[in-house]
């Protein structure tokens, strides 16, 4: 990812001079730098300030909440010196912040010892009012005779403590999204010799409950652990150096971070880069753009994968041993684009000339283009076959990586005949002129359009049978040969079944096994030793079958031998099957299916691959070598659990599905429109069974948080779900969705959103949805945040309420017309406004939405359903469009 970075402009700091035998003599000095949501990635890389330190001497330090207390929402106090940053702009669990509607709190930083400190940084990143740091930073060395290292309602300074620096990094307008890191030093050199350390933290702002920021990481420099040293600054002295094979430019790779890669990077990277740099450059060309003629390569220990700055390419080791025969090359090349790309770099004609950001979807889907289409398209890494094992698949241009990808080689294969479309691209994005409209300047048509046709191509491709689904199982193609070594007899008949579809060899499952659960194994043979270890504590812990383990990792690691299995077929788990016999030998004669079993033959269980061969069936066990044959399910012993697998192509049938022990008996009319409804232009938005339609905000898939449960679309895991939205967009309408949300839980339905803001909540109005008995947020269930609240009920004085308790089932019903909008709890009607009145716009300006420049601006976007706030439960979403205000309303 290319990283923007440019210090922020609005900074209130006090400047405070010094001289006492606690703190050095000279003028202490508060540095900002700031990356605006665009340009912020996870190295978190910044123009002036180094990135956050593994080595300083927080590391040690011990972190304690004075006065306030931490969001349970996000990550506790250890998340300011694990060394560790959020991979994402808006990632609670790995961020630490006070709780919600309180103002702040003081945080106590004990060094252990006196200690020099030249420099204290803080960071923090979320894309909105959570971002900006204000906090007060006071220091001591706990001599004074009235030293309290526990100031709790006092005044510190009278108490022991030297206030050091006052921060500010809020901006007079907007959200202040983004990055920061914030650097306090003295002019004159260190700050002094301290031990304690007392941030007094205030919020952002007021407007709502959610005003604390985000810290991400606190570090303390001193002179043996310089920020610089940490932050890459300089390049090892026997880094490798090469010259790209036109000679115009030097590449120089340092891998003194990660030794055990010095010949992989030397022999396999180094050429490669070498070779492929004036290849892309002259892919991308320019007007008065001329490609840099140095760039680097550190190859060390960190987190994701890889991140770009300028010319610098910063790689994760752990990630790239792992991938060394898979994504490594792929995944340095892509980043290897991003040096070229430069983009918004100023001109040298004229530096001052204003430039247009080029958006993120084309920053990324250049590089995965460059990647997948052109430098390894036999990887199938963003082609049709890749996106057959996609779950929620988000089939829009702007979806990045992959996805735009898929949508740029479409549109270059249909429009671009003449091979400029991508020099046009590039050199708009480079210039600063990019914007959507040059797309009908290229093509003839629009932006939406172009998306339209796309999408409509690749859905009719994704509607095809892939390979090996034209009929029975030949049973040449199965495994004969592979022997277990012991207890690994789950795995492997799922990895029979695999290597029949995909030709990956057997083994690779057992490491692809160990890669999802991080466990480090040095060869097959010792990945499945790990495995046999591994996986019966793992199936005892989660409390389920083995096989369930298995079928979980086949429908969502990003494995790479699990992710190519889902795309040729798909699996039905089967709990104590002895009921399913006919069905099970009913499927396997019907379909190109195989059948796993866990079955007891005496004491101990045991799972072999039955497969349906004419008449007869036969077993593939991996105790031995080739197959035998059973007449039938029932001579093989008490069955305990079963999974089916089908051909991806094979029609899905209900009788295929999921078992539980004991389910809940769904409601068979939930999910589902009467033909009336149908008549009147009803469309569902969830149909009860995966998330079609729907996609976590800015992303192209769903996180783990959200799930599929009876029927209903649940936030099951606040931590790790974010907010999700519709595929399609929409503009004046009428939703009605019925929601079930736990006890304290909150969440809400936002509408109009569009990808302008870092946040759904950035550009959507919000229909509150909320636990009013128990919730901490005084925005009411029903009310428009911040915006609109209902009259006053005079049977209890309160704003009108009409939700049933937590754990019950309300109805929702929202319009949105021109002429007015309306919402409704469970028949009750609360309040009407009308989007873009003038009272509309008053209410905007006087609330936090004011700072926001995109906020209700659109007249059409996506519908989002929140999910960081609590457990909540959706069914029976459905929208019908409308041009004018309901009948009867």
């Amino acid at each position: 990812m290319e990283n923007y970075m440019s210090p922020h402009k609005l900074l209130s700091a006090a400047t405070l001079l010094f001289a006492s035998a606690l703190l050095c003599r000279g003028e202490m000095k508060t540095t900002v730098n700031y990356n605006p949501n665009e340009s912020a990635t996870s190295a978190f890389k910044f123009k002036d300030l180094p990135s956050p330190s593994k080595t300083d001497a927080a590391r040690d330090a011990k972190f304690v909440i004075v006065d306030g207390e931490r969001d349970e929402n996000g990550g506790d106090v250890d998340k300011l010196n694990d060394g560790k940053t959020p991979t994402e702009e808006d990632q609670p669990a790995e961020n630490f912040f006070f709780n919600a509607g309180t103002p702040g709190g003081r945080l106590l930083v004990d060094l252990g010892k006196v200690i020099e400190v030249r420099q204290i940084n803080t960071y923090s990143w979320h894309p909105n009012t959570r971002g900006p740091q204000v906090y007060k930073l006071y220091a001591s060395d706990g001599a004074a005779t009235d030293f309290n290292a526990k100031p709790k309602g006092i005044d510190p300074e009278k108490s022991g403590w030297k206030l050091l620096a006052k921060v500010d990094t809020r901006p007079k307008d907007g959200t202040g999204g983004g990055q920061y890191a914030v650097s306090i030093s003295n002019s004159e050199g260190p700050i002094g010799k301290l031990r304690y350390l007392l941030f007094d933290m205030s919020q952002t702002e007021s407007d709502d409950q959610f005003g604390n920021t985000f810290y991400s990481e606190i570090d303390v420099i001193t002179g043996g652990n310089s920020a610089s040293a940490d932050s890459d600054a300089q390049l090892a002295a026997d880094a490798y150096v090469v010259h790209t094979t036109d000679g115009r430019c030097t590449i120089t790779i340092d891998t003194s971070g990660s030794p055990d890669l010095k010949d992989w990077a030397e022999h396999k990277l180094a050429p490669l880069l070498a070779e492929w740099y004036p290849k892309i450059a002259a892919m991308l060309p320019s007007d008065g753009y001329e490609p840099p003629k140095a760039f680097s390569v550190i190859l060390r220990p960190g987190d994701g994968v890889a991140a770009t700055g300028g010319t610098r390419i910063t790689a994760n080791s752990r990630w790239l041993k792992n991938e060394l025969n898979r994504e490594a090359l792929g995944a340095l090349l892509h980043e290897e684009v991003h040096v070229l790309q430069q983009y918004r770099r100023p001109r040298r004609d004229n530096p001052d000339a204003p430039r247009a950001r080029p958006p993120g979807w084309l920053v990324e889907g250049i590089p995965d283009y460059i990647r997948w289409f052109i430098y390894e398209p036999q990887s199938h890494g963003a082609d049709i076959t890749w996106m057959r094992g996609r779950r929620n698949l988000s089939l829009r241009y702007d979806a990045r990586y992959r996805v735009t990808a898929n949508f740029l080689d479409y549109v270059i294969n249909h429009y671009g005949k003449d091979k400029t479309l991508l020099i046009k691209l590039n050199a708009a994005c480079r210039d600063g002129k990019y914007n959507d409209d040059l797309w009908k300047g290229y093509t003839g048509k629009t932006l939406p359009d172009l998306n339209e046709e796309w999408k409509a191509a690749v859905e009719k491709q994704l509607a095809r049978a892939p390979a090996h689904s034209d009929g029975a199982v030949a049973l040449s193609r199965v495994n004969r040969d592979f022997i277990q070594r012991g207890g690994s007899c789950v795995l492997a008949s799922y990895a029979i079944v695999a290597n029949y579809f995909t030709d990956t060899p057997i083994s690779a499952y057992f490491q692809g096994y160990c890669k999802h659960f991080g466990i480090a194994c040095t060869d097959a043979a010792d990945a499945e030793r790990k495995y046999a270890e591994h996986f019966d504590a793992e199936w005892r812990k989660r409390n389920c079958r083995g096989y369930e383990v298995i079928l979980d990792l086949h429908s969502n690691s990003t494995v790479e031998c699990f992710a190519e299995a889902r795309r040729h077929f798909y699996g039905a788990f089967y709990l104590d099957s002895d009921g399913h016999r006919e069905e099970l030998e009913k499927r396997l004669a019907a379909n190109e299916a195989f059948l796993n079993i866990t079955y007891e033959p005496g004491r101990d269980y045991h799972s072999i691959t039955v497969i349906q061969d004419g008449p007869r069936l036969v077993a593939r066990d991996t105790n031995r070598k080739g197959l035998f044959e059973i007449s039938a399910l029932a001579k093989i012993g008490k069955l305990r659990d079963s999974v089916l697998y089908l051909a991806a192509a094979a029609p899905k049938s209900s009788s295929v599905a999921a078992a539980t022990q004991d389910p809940p008996a769904p409601d068979s009319t939930a999910n589902t429109l009467t033909d009336a409804e149908k008549a009147a232009g009803w469309k569902l938005l969830f149909n009860g069974k995966d998330f079609t339609g729907w996609h976590n905000f800015k992303r192209d898939d769903v996180l783990p948080g959200w799930q599929v449960k009876d029927g209903a679309l649940v936030c099951a895991d606040p931590h790790n779900a974010k907010d999700i939205v519709t595929s399609d967009s929409f503009g004046w309408f009428e939703l009605q969705l019925d929601y079930n949300i736990s006890e304290g839980g909150n969440s809400g339905i936002m509408f109009h959103v569009t990808d302008e803001g870092g946040s759904a909540w950035a550009t959507g109005p919000e229909f509150q949805l909320e636990d009013n008995a128990k919730a901490a947020d005084p925005q009411r269930c029903g009310w428009l945040y911040a915006l609109y609240q209902p009259p006053i009920d005079p049977k209890t004085d309160n704003p009108l309420d009409a939700t049933k308790p937590a754990g019950e089932w309300n109805h929702v019903r929202l319009v949105l017309s021109p002429e007015k909008c309306i919402h409704e709890i469970n028949g009750v009607k609360y309040f009407e406004y009308v989007l873009g009145s003038d009272d509309f716009k008053e209410r905007v300006a006087k609330s936090k939405f004011a700072r926001m420049p995109h906020f209700a601006k659109s007249d059409t976007g996506f519908i989002a359903l929140q999910g960081d706030h609590g457990q909540v439960s959706f069914r029976n979403i459905k929208v019908r469009t409308i041009s004018a205000p309901p009948k009867n309303s």
